[in-house]
């Protein structure tokens, strides 16, 4: 049995405790500081990482808006008061090349050198170095061609101006990138992944179509990709890096000061010949219109989401049926997944602005129509419009749907 003055001395050890601990509690640990100062570094490290990101999309948008910038100098350009001096200084010559020849063909191989380069990367060690990682996108990209062209050729069937079916059939990869920087900043790094992907698939086959149909013999943008292509892997990162910069910032800024300058009104696009034009472009033209616009614009606008989606639809579906028959044989659970995990809700995002075709349409559409009289000049001219208000709608739409998306998540 206890002595009966022991909970007193209970008591007075306990009150010491008290006091010691309270004593502690006023003053930090050597265990707590340790604490204090890995939360501190963690949510340091935490902003810091959110800073360099906003500054990696900054990054981004920059190249985007300066092409932007000098579309609208263009069209600013050939639509004023200034346009007969413009197209002198566009068109003439300089050696055996007209100005536009020479960034059209020999400058904007550069952009071809580093696209090859990039293709060998990603077929090397990027989103399409397995069959599992690039069946996805590679269907996706061949779906975003083949609506394009069916809707493009419903508009044109009949004339000369159906040669021109792969206008639409193109996503300019790096616009598209910067682009969805600056209309969809906080969209999840899968769906950007996918975009990528999508787009150096959909590069691949552009540059087979462009040398297929467009291009007899050499051309130098061909040359350049199969020279990107070949000795990609040797290419020193330093080096490689100065010719992405000099592709962004020059290259294609300057293809589109010489290429987006078209009249928006005049020329009269009732004058386009109904031979040119097609019996599947009666309607349009009976409007005083030339159907190719309408089908470059609604070809990149709305076959090139819809046949993104509906490719990837069919593929997951494939593979889910796929991946039922193995899950039942071994007993196992399915889970449907979008590519790399992107929700549908993201991939209508990318598959929207996937419809801004720009550089590869603008010199498919020059390729396409060279060499012929009056109808093919307007062809050129619509064509391009169609590319430019594809280009400035695709994102628009893009954002719209990013901001219902984000509203929704809310």
């Amino acid at each position: 049995m206890p002595a009966p003055n022991e909970p007193s001395a209970q008591n007075h050890s306990g009150a010491q405790n008290d006091v010691s601990v309270a004593s502690e509690a006023s003053q930090p640990s050597a265990t707590t500081q340790p604490a204090a100062s890995a939360a501190r570094d963690v949510t340091d490290a935490s902003a810091e990482r959110a800073h360099r990101a906003r500054s990696g999309r900054r990054a981004e948008m920059l190249p985007g808006l300066l092409l932007i910038a000098a579309t609208g100098v263009a069209l600013v350009l050939a639509n004023s008061a200034a346009s007969g001096a413009w197209h002198g200084v566009v068109e003439a010559r300089l050696g055996p090349l007209t100005v536009h020849e020479w960034v059209a063909e020999w400058l904007l191989a550069v952009f071809f050198f580093v696209t090859g380069v990039e293709l060998r990367e990603e077929f090397s060690r990027g989103s399409l170095s397995t069959p599992r990682r690039a069946l996805t996108p590679i269907m996706a990209a061949l779906g975003g061609m083949v609506v394009p062209a069916v809707i493009f050729v419903a508009f044109t069937a009949g004339g000369s101006a159906a040669h021109g079916w792969a206008i639409p059939t193109a996503t300019d990869i790096a616009f598209a990138v910067s682009l969805l920087a600056l209309v969809a900043p906080g969209v999840p790094a899968p769906a950007r992944a996918f975009l990528l992907a999508l787009a150096v698939a959909d590069d691949l086959f552009a540059m087979i179509v462009l040398a297929v149909f467009y291009t007899p013999g050499l051309h130098p943008t061909i040359v350049a990709v199969a020279l990107g292509l070949l000795i990609g892997p040797w290419v020193r990162p330093r080096l490689r890096r100065m010719l992405q910069q000099l592709s962004m910032w020059i290259v294609v800024p300057a293809f589109a000061l010489v290429s987006a300058g078209v009249p928006l009104w005049g020329g009269g696009a009732g004058e386009v010949s109904d031979a040119a034009v097609g019996g599947g472009g009666a309607g349009a033209v009976a409007l005083g219109a030339d159907p190719v616009f309408f089908g470059v614009f609604l070809g990149l606008v709305v076959g090139k989401p819809v046949g993104i989606i509906l490719a990837t639809w069919i593929v997951q579906r494939i593979g889910r049926a796929w991946s039922v028959s193995r899950a039942r044989r071994a007993g196992t659970a399915v889970v449907q997944r979008t590519p790399a995990s992107v929700s549908w809700p993201d991939l209508w995002v990318v598959a929207l602005l996937a419809g801004v075709g720009f550089t590869m349409s603008l010199l498919v559409a020059q390729l396409a129509f060279s060499g012929g009289g009056a109808d093919a000049v307007l062809h050129t001219e619509h064509a391009t419009l169609g590319v430019l208000a594809a280009s400035f709608v695709a994102p628009v739409l893009a954002a719209i749907a990013y901001r219902l998306l984000r509203r929704r998540r809310k």
